[in-house]
């Protein structure tokens, strides 16, 4: 068995192209079994592959605190410091949440940056 058959490489774009295609007309022909749902959901796996190579890359320059303070508000006993957070007043536990919370965020964010989320 040889495994220099196109099949054993990387697709590239116009053929991803050509079998979104071929999956679409197939699955609009199917008799509306499991095959042909698999295939109408391989159609929209490739669309949504296709989409996301066109997205806006992300920007790795920007402080991620940015985008965390975006989603989470910054409670009052807590200052930024450093690359993270401080926590200014010991008794403030909605501070040492959201600092939790920061660890977190930034352990995922580290997992998708380094291609971990598959």
């Amino acid at each position: 068995m040889t495994t220099n058959h196109p099949a054993n490489g990387p697709v590239s774009l116009d053929r991803l192209h050509q079998i979104r295609e071929i999956l679409s007309k197939a699955a609009a022909q199917s008799d509306g079994g499991n095959l042909g749902y698999a295939m109408a959901d391989a159609v929209k796996v490739i669309n949504a592959v296709l989409e996301a190579r066109n997205a806006e890359p992300v920007v790795l320059d920007e402080d991620p605190r940015d985008a965390f303070e975006r989603s989470f508000k910054m409670p009052k006993h807590v200052t930024r410091c450093g690359t993270g957070y401080a926590v200014t007043e010991y008794s403030a536990w909605l501070a040492h949440d959201f600092i939790r919370m920061w660890e977190g965020w930034k352990a995922c964010r580290a997992a998708m940056l380094k291609g971990g989320a598959k």
